[in-house]
């Protein structure tokens, strides 16, 4: 069955047969994963880059393989704060939201995130933590933590819940100082 979906490149895995399985995050799917074949000689090698934000289509299948891909917003990223930031983010994405689960709020901040990094090429170390913060009080919620936060809670607290919840032992971002 051919399937279409629009959503944001979140990591890709190179196979061993010039291939790749990219981890593709929609809002009505959450986290799927999609092989590619062939993907490093293709035209749309390209638009397959993490956070771009993608229309594709593909045959569902036990690993669904993808036919098509039309990129719709190419994200270009010249800040290393902005790329370290950006690989947090995927870490988490891939690695904690199960399989075609339904993230909304999650998939709204993402979106977000990308519009300002899209029309700036960058983001600033004060929206970094605005943003981080927020993104993981919105991951909190949505993979299942009971009860209320304190207000109070600091970056590395709330990314401790996110690994206990998880089961996962994260890597740890660190906020590099503007230069």
């Amino acid at each position: 069955m051919l399937r279409k979906n629009q959503g944001y490149v979140i990591r890709h895995i190179k196979t061993g047969d010039r291939g790749k399985i990219i981890y593709f995050l929609s809002p009505n799917l959450g986290r799927i994963a999609i092989y590619v074949p062939n993907a490093y000689k293709s035209a749309n090698s390209i638009s397959l880059n993490m956070f771009n934000m993608c229309q594709v289509t593909y045959y569902e299948k036990n690993m669904p393989i993808l036919k098509e891909v039309t990129i719709k917003k190419e994200l270009i990223v010249n800040n290393l704060n902005t790329q370290m930031f950006l690989l947090y983010i995927s870490m988490i994405l891939s690695k904690i939201i199960p399989e075609r689960n339904p993230v909304n709020n999650i998939y709204t901040i993402v979106d977000k995130l990308t519009d300002i990094i899209y029309k700036n090429h960058a983001i600033s170390y004060s929206q970094i933590l605005v943003v981080l913060n927020l993104f993981l009080d919105t991951v909190i919620q949505e993979i299942g933590y009971e009860g209320s936060l304190p207000a109070n809670l600091k970056y590395h607290e709330k990314h401790q819940i996110v690994e206990t919840l998880s089961g996962h032992k994260l890597w740890k971002y660190k906020l590099l100082k503007e230069y």
